[in-house]
């Protein structure tokens, strides 16, 4: 805010005339020694305005009049006058980032990624520094971990927080908290969430003879024992789990499994 200063002067004779010296202060108690702010001529006792102040950080400040006097009267101080200038919200926008720099809410499994917050107001660019918290849940109320306290910078840009991952399947979510500092007051981002998703993995199977010999051709002799292999592979890390075999009795695995599922890791 901008403000500046009045002052009326009365008394029991004439309308008192001359001027009046403003004083402004840094402080809420007009001491110690403060800055001129204008002398200003009284007309029909009212001296109005002083020069303007601001624009003003979050404080406290204070106002002095000094009457000169004139033939009629004595100079004459008036009551110190105080002001608060408070502090203004601020609003605090987050966006998760893979390690690419790509703003995401969806990564594959094996994934890292990272926090960047945002903090604006209406006055001055915000500085000071935002908290992060890091959840493994989706809606930023259980798992919290710090994930680093970042200073803003010159626009007001907090980023990056520490690394989370690689990151196995499921539902994770951000919260940026901003400190505040001497014009703003502390502020909290949304929840931001993110989903970790499964990655597509691929089968490749090899019929084996008893000796573990791939079987070329699609061909053995009757009799012959025969068992499958499967090796699972996708773009993350190695798969882990089991698979289930099946053994059909037809070429296109169309009739359905002659013989029960087997699962083996």
């Amino acid at each position: 805010s901008t403000v500046h200063d009045k002052a009326t002067v009365s008394g029991s004779f004439t309308t008192p005339t001359g001027n009046v010296d403003f004083t402004f202060y840094n402080n809420g108690n007009c001491t110690p020694t403060g800055s001129p702010a204008g002398t200003v001529a009284l007309v029909g006792g009212v001296a109005h305005p002083s020069t303007t102040q601001g624009p003003l950080n979050a404080g406290s400040y204070s106002f002095k009049a000094h009457y000169n006097g004139d033939v009629n009267y004595v100079p004459l101080d008036s009551a110190c006058e105080p002001l608060t200038v408070t502090k203004l919200d601020s609003q605090v926008v987050t966006q998760i980032h893979d390690e690419g720099e790509g703003i995401v809410i969806s990564v594959p499994a094996g994934s890292t990624v990272h926090d960047k917050a945002t903090v604006s107001g209406s006055f001055t660019i915000p500085t000071g520094n935002v908290d992060f918290i890091f959840f493994t849940s989706g809606n930023c109320t259980t798992g919290g971990s710090a994930a680093g306290t970042v200073a803003l910078d010159g626009s007001g840009v907090a980023h990056p927080s520490s690394s989370q991952g690689p990151l196995s399947t499921g539902s994770y979510s951000f919260k940026a908290h901003y400190n505040g500092d001497v014009n703003y007051n502390p502020s909290d981002s949304a929840c931001e969430p993110l989903e970790v998703t499964q990655f597509r993995s691929e089968v490749q199977t090899q019929v084996h003879d008893p000796i573990h010999t791939n079987i070329t051709g699609g061909a053995v002799p009757v009799g012959t024992l025969v068992h499958d292999l499967a090796v699972v592979g996708g773009a993350g890390p190695v798969p882990t789990g089991l698979v289930a075999f099946d053994l059909f009795g037809d070429p296109a695995c169309q009739t359905g499994p002659i013989i029960p599922t087997e699962i083996l890791p």
